[in-house]
């Protein structure tokens, strides 16, 4: 039974953690918020029950045909990205930005970005700029140890 009229704050922190762990897609976007709103509407109206752990399984088994998820490859870049500290994802996209031959947008660049930062740290190689005195315009380069 729903206990509240409104989401509450813990409601909405439940919604975050499953749409995270599920790979659901839950940001302002159209389709985030179709999401949202599916799953909401299973729950707080046709179940009458509050947004748990246990009821957004049970919702999402029902509305799984309406669910937009992120996607595999998506998913992998961002989990390799976050072995980064952010001054190495700048050092990565600001070389990515460089790379003409290399496609680094869409589902392909997202496998590229993927694999060559992947490949960079398997191999235990330090992501960082060639040059410390590198200048504006200038072209940066990966660089090992």
């Amino acid at each position: 039974m729903r206990t509240s009229t409104t989401i509450t704050e813990t409601e909405r922190n439940a919604y975050d953690l499953f749409c995270q762990k599920h790979h659901i897609l839950n940001d302002q976007s159209a389709d985030g918020l179709r999401n949202g709103e599916s799953i909401e509407t299973y729950t707080g109206t046709t179940w009458n029950e509050d947004i748990t752990e246990h009821a957004l399984a049970v919702a999402l088994v029902k509305v799984r045909h309406r669910i937009v998820f992120i996607p595999r490859e998506q998913v992998e870049v961002a989990e390799i990205l976050a072995k980064l500290d952010q001054g190495q994802r700048d050092i990565v996209a600001s070389w990515l930005s460089h790379q003409h031959g290399l496609e680094v947008a869409g589902p392909k660049g997202i496998s590229n970005v993927s694999v060559l930062v992947a490949w960079l740290l398997n191999r235990r190689y330090a992501i960082r700029e060639a040059k410390s005195d590198h200048r504006p315009g200038q072209r940066p380069e990966l660089r090992s140890p």
